[in-house]
């Protein structure tokens, strides 16, 4: 039985954009890992609520929203699938609030430990290969984008990330 689900993510823009499409993509052909957009989720666990009401639910939280800049820090890794290798991202009022004014609205509960990053590789690798990749990754400190949209993805549970489709998208 397909358990169909929805994700909620923003994707950064331009120049950045490029440099981490690139990033994700190089190491996916080099550790045979799969493929995907970078993104920083911000509705975390997903929800099954219908497509209809999860816009209209975004749609009423980000009619009050006003756009901010999402600031990388640094490069980071830990022993999870999804997050193997990652940005950090700053931890700004805008996107702190954002991501918890999105979570109460769709899922009736505020976030408690959301820690906004960018995932750069799925998968498992030994820790020295971690730091290895790492160490050759261009800086991004200073690298920072406006948020323009939000996009809702539809996926289902234990299909592969190539699966995951856009399914609409909203302007801030």
């Amino acid at each position: 039985m397909s358990q169909l689900r929805y994700a909620v993510w923003y994707e950064p823009t331009g120049e950045v954009y490029d440099i981490f499409n690139k990033i994700i993509r190089q190491l996916a052909v080099m550790y045979h890992s799969p493929v995907f957009e970078p993104h920083i989720t911000l509705l975390l666990g997903g929800t099954s609520i219908s497509l209809a009401t999860i816009t209209k639910k975004l749609e009423k939280v980000i009619s009050t929203t006003i756009p901010f800049e999402t600031h990388f820090t640094s490069y980071s890794y830990i022993d999870e699938y999804f997050k193997c290798i990652f940005v950090q991202i700053e931890k700004s009022s805008g996107i702190m609030d954002f991501a918890n004014a999105i979570q109460s609205e769709i899922n009736g509960q505020p976030i408690h430990d959301y820690t906004p990053h960018l995932s750069l590789f799925y998968g498992q690798l030994p820790v020295a290969e971690k730091e290895k990749i790492i160490e050759n990754l261009e800086n991004v400190s200073k690298k920072y984008f406006t948020i323009a949209k939000v996009h809702i993805i539809e996926y289902e549970l234990g299909k592969p990330p190539e699966s995951w489709k856009k399914v609409a998208s909203i302007p801030l």
